[in-house]
């Protein structure tokens, strides 16, 4: 019986390692250990853990103590420490594995002395006023919240930093004025619109509006449809108020601005790096609250008008769920020490715009709207397009973050947002 030689090449040889280094990637990838994730309630002081498993062919062990979780699977340990709870191992509940393959199960915890936060000493959320005060304070200090680079010109000097009513205002226009007070355009999109002029700054709930005169051209950059970006890092800024040269007014959003004396904060060294998406989260949260304490509402319609006037408005139902939970999560590790980071759980629904006129609409979801807005707990506030899609970007990447079992409830999908304070 004849065997068939073959001369093995280099080529071969590299082929075949190649094959090899994605067959051992694949087996890494089917018996990945767990991921833990876990919320602890601050006001019920329960703590719901879930680990999540890509592959489970071994018997797993789950063992409480006052200060940490050891997970055994099979010859290895997984040490969980919490650094600022006290597990009550008696009081442990509710063992169940769910076939999204987690293990779940709820535990009460007590906060440590060093951890304990007091509800209502929290910070009320007065972000309009606290712009206000600090622009007035600080001037032309105004810097790109990514790069740092200097926004205003160093002669800029404002006589009059004012804050704007809220977004709706021009509904009542016509009760509040008996005269242009001095304007002589008397068309109603000019009554309608209150816009600095120099040396003026007025500040919105979730906007800065400032003349041109007073950005440096070296710093921004004015894209077609009117959207302003930094020159060093292209990161949208804000967008064109007016179009009028001349006279034109610039709106910078609060969060992608950083209104701070660098210099000052560089020489004695308390500047924290800190991410354009923790201040994102930041921005959004402290809106929300805000809302919320002013007007005594847990749901919201968010709207938004896109630059395209052939769309429609996109809509964002928001529902805020809880804003006092501590966030625990983790990948595999033989030791872990956890530490919370607050968050604030929120449910949400959208309807985004769109120019295709053969996508089929969401039914369920346009009755779910006009039944909102016939109730008089929901409040409903507008939102800069480009600021609307940051804030669906960002639930829909916490989402993701959560357990398959946790991201759907009751038709609303499930997210959160970091509140932890930003400097």
């Amino acid at each position: 019986m004849l065997h068939e030689v073959r001369t093995i090449t280099p080529h071969d040889l590299t082929h075949r390692a190649f094959i090899l280094k994605r067959g051992m990637e694949t087996i890494k990838r089917n018996q990945r250990v767990p991921r833990f994730h876990a919320t602890f309630c601050c006001v019920s002081n329960t703590l719901n853990c879930v680990f999540e498993f890509m592959c489970l062919k071994r018997a797993i062990n789950v063992t409480v103590e006052p200060h940490e979780i050891v997970v055994n699977i099979g010859h290895r340990k997984w040490h969980l420490t919490f650094s600022d709870i006290i597990l009550q191992t008696e009081t442990c509940r509710g063992l169940k594995w769910h076939p999204t393959n987690e293990l779940q199960f709820s535990i009460k915890g007590q906060p440590t002395e060093s951890s304990k936060t007091d509800i209502s000493l929290q910070q009320k959320c007065s972000r309009q006023n606290d712009i206000v005060e600090l622009i007035q304070k600080l001037q032309n200090k105004w810097y790109c919240g990514n790069c740092h680079q200097k926004i205003l010109a160093d002669w800029s000097i404002f006589n009059r930093v004012l804050p704007l009513p809220s977004e709706n205002w021009s509904d009542y226009a016509d009760m509040w004025f008996c005269h242009n007070h001095g304007n002589q355009d008397s068309s109603s999109d000019k009554q309608r619109k209150l816009l600095p002029k120099t040396r003026e700054c007025f500040v919105g709930e979730t906007f800065v509006l400032v003349a041109g005169q007073h950005v440096q051209d070296s710093s921004i950059k004015v894209k077609k449809r009117g959207s302003i970006v930094c020159r060093r890092c292209s990161i949208q800024l804000g967008v064109v108020e007016t179009e009028n040269k001349t006279e034109s007014v610039y709106k910078f959003y609060q969060h992608a601005i950083l209104i701070k004396d660098l210099e000052f904060e560089d020489l004695i060294q308390l500047q924290r790096t800190v991410s354009p998406s923790e201040r994102l989260d930041n921005f959004f949260n402290q809106l929300l609250q805000e809302q919320s304490n002013t007007y005594t509402s847990y749901r919201f319609i968010i709207e938004s008008k896109p630059l395209d006037d052939t769309e429609q408005l996109s809509t964002c139902l928001l529902w805020l769920l809880d804003s006092n939970i501590e966030m625990y999560t983790s990948d595999y590790n033989t030791d872990t020490i956890l530490t919370g980071y607050s968050i604030c759980k929120v449910m949400f629904k959208c309807q985004l715009s769109t120019s295709n006129k053969t996508r089929n609409p969401d039914y369920v979801t346009k009755s779910l709207i006009s039944l909102w807005r016939k109730d008089n707990t929901v409040h409903g506030f507008t939102l800069p397009h480009p600021l609307f899609l940051q804030l669906i970007n960002r639930l829909i990447e916490h989402c993701k973050i959560l357990p398959v079992s946790q991201r759907y409830l009751n038709g609303f999908h499930v997210s959160f947002l970091n509140t932890s304070p930003v400097s």
